[in-house]
């Protein structure tokens, strides 16, 4: 469904787009040529997870301070603007997975995403 037919359907149904919300906080970061090797990492920048908001959905769904967030399903995320796009198109309550880096292996997490303010 496009963005536009969801917001449409979601303003008709609840009044409002309650958007798709992580609680991380980041940091853009150049990923070193050894990560960039790994499989399905063609980037050369990447979101450091920097702070995990106490309680939210990526703290709840093991995503740990020091992960480098580099997509979100097929989404590639190279930086906040790219993030910020992505969860645009994104409902709360949906389940979305994480590729991220860590101990410097891809690893993936599972997180049923919140509600944004």
């Amino acid at each position: 469904m496009p963005v536009v037919d969801a917001a449409v359907e979601a303003l008709l149904k609840h009044g409002g787009v309650k958007r798709g919300f992580l609680g991380v906080r980041t940091q853009l970061v150049p990923l070193p040529d050894s990560l960039r090797s790994l499989p399905d990492v063609e980037q050369e920048n990447a979101l450091l997870i920097v702070g995990l908001e106490n309680g939210g959905p990526a703290e709840k769904s093991g995503v740990q301070l020091g992960d480098t967030l580099i997509a979100i399903g097929d989404k590639t995320v190279t930086d906040v603007d790219s993030l910020r796009s992505v969860l645009r198109g994104l409902a709360a309550g949906e389940v979305v997975v994480l590729k991220v880096i860590r101990g410097g292996t891809l690893q993936t997490v599972d997180v049923t995403l919140g509600t944004s303010a």
